[in-house]
């Protein structure tokens, strides 16, 4: 993942990667992927990484706000729309809260409210996002309205998957889903 974001932004990367993280295995690959990329002397930093959780199961959230460095205890009665984040105790939390301490990143919850809202935006931008890729767009939000971001700063949401199965969750009728058109020069 790492590599293919390099190479994508032409070896000139993002200043931050908004990443949703359940289990937080592409939050440490890419971590480890920058690392790798480092010591080859491909690139010369690693983005911040911006770990995003759904306020019904944010165990990495405060274990990051109480600056510890592993998750003390599993997430009680954990409940989100997205399955994906809904990670009671992620196995290698340590890692995950280290490598975001060490990009001088963060860790932020978003509500299933602001997910709902942010898979629709999507929606409407042709992208048919899950709720997990959702909450990037809502922590996004979230944080230019607390003045994280300087206006210059370069920003990749990590959008992990697709929406089709879950368009009881946001509820859309069939004919409001917005489909593309199949010329290829429309899209330019």
């Amino acid at each position: 993942m790492a590599f293919e974001i390099a190479e994508q932004f032409n070896w000139d990367l993002p200043d931050n990667i908004i990443s949703p993280t359940g289990g937080g295995e592409g939050v440490v690959g890419l971590w480890k992927g920058f690392k790798d990329l480092i010591e080859l002397g491909w690139i010369e930093r690693i983005p911040r990484l911006i770990t995003v959780r759904s306020s019904g199961c944010a165990p990495l959230v405060k274990a990051y706000k109480n600056k510890e460095f592993e998750v003390k205890e599993p997430w009680r009665n954990a409940q989100t729309i997205a399955a994906g984040l809904r990670v009671p105790h992620p196995y290698a939390n340590y890692l995950i809260l280290q490598a975001v301490r060490e990009t001088q990143g963060m860790a932020v919850a978003v509500d299933d409210n602001e997910i709902i809202s942010s898979m629709k935006i999507l929606f409407k931008m042709g992208i048919y996002a899950c709720p997990e890729a959702g909450s990037t767009l809502a922590a996004l939000n979230r944080l230019e309205n607390e003045g994280v971001f300087y206006s210059d700063e370069k920003i990749l949401l990590y959008l992990t998957g697709n929406a089709m199965k879950y368009f009881d969750v946001i509820e859309i009728e069939r004919g409001a889903i917005p489909v593309l058109n199949k010329d290829v020069n429309s899209l330019a």
